[in-house]
């Protein structure tokens, strides 16, 4: 493989934080465990618009998609939980993570545990990974009977998973 030049820019705060009331941290909202505002309890926010106070200091969790992923079910809950007045939930970011990034030639770029990784396997793995996450957005998985009855029959979140595990649990089974 030859040079591959690689422009990775990072994440930047936006103006729109600025222009809130929203109590900032380097330009980013300022958030609590529970992904909460510091400034305004009623909003929740997670992924790169955000920075958790309790980490700050070591500039922790970085920008990256998967600690936006990780903080969506937390979030999610914790409004619910808000709302209801019940106890709320912390989220702990996991402090490793798999960072792909893919580089236009379908060859890919990987990194984990301080070990680096490259080739066009590397891509496979990420469309693999970035394809099922799509999928669970996909409006033939989130209904019963899309095609015919639209929105009418959400399919329950437990039900969705379910059936996700079942779909690569069969993916699987030629290769056991």
């Amino acid at each position: 493989m030859g040079n591959v030049p690689v422009w990775a820019t990072g994440a930047e705060a936006q103006m729109v934080s600025a222009e809130s009331d929203l109590e900032l941290m380097d330009g980013y909202f300022r958030v609590n465990d529970y992904m909460q505002s510091t400034s305004h309890p009623n909003v929740f926010a997670g992924g790169d618009c955000v920075t958790m106070e309790t980490y700050a200091k070591e500039r922790f969790p970085p920008k990256a998609g998967v600690y936006a992923v990780r903080a969506g079910p937390f979030i999610a809950q914790n409004v619910s939980r808000y709302l209801k007045g019940e106890k709320m939930l912390k989220f702990v970011p996991q402090r490793e993570f798999l960072a792909l990034l893919m580089t236009g030639d379908e060859r890919a770029i990987g990194a984990k545990f301080g070990i680096t990784f490259v080739g066009r396997w590397v891509w496979l793995m990420k469309d693999y990974i970035d394809m099922s996450f799509m999928d669970l957005f996909n409006a033939n998985y989130l209904f019963e009977d899309f095609k015919n009855q639209g929105t009418a029959k959400p399919i329950e979140a437990n039900e969705l998973f379910e059936q996700e595990t079942k779909k690569e649990a069969d993916k699987l089974t030629p290769l056991r």
